[in-house]
């Protein structure tokens, strides 16, 4: 079976990821709607393009996947306007 700590560290992993499952739903709530009912089908496709790129970001840090080359490549091109 698991120890202790194994079982204590399974339980904080599963309450962030419900953590970032419930701010990510709670966005998508609150901005999707309003867009469908002005029918602003650019600005949502604007926003979940975002909301995606977020979303990956988010995890790549929790899970601590390698994002330095992109943010690098994004400073770059940002910093040289």
């Amino acid at each position: 079976m698991y120890s202790k700590l194994e079982s204590i560290l399974f339980c904080e992993v599963t309450m962030m990821i419900w953590l970032y499952i419930a701010i990510y739903v709670t966005i998508i709530l609150l901005e999707v709607p309003a867009l469908l009912k002005g029918q602003r089908y650019r600005d949502l496709g604007a926003f979940l393009a975002v909301f995606i790129i977020g979303l990956y970001m988010s995890l790549a840090f929790y899970y601590h996947w390698p994002l330095q080359a992109p943010f690098e490549l994004l400073m770059k091109t940002m910093g040289e306007s």
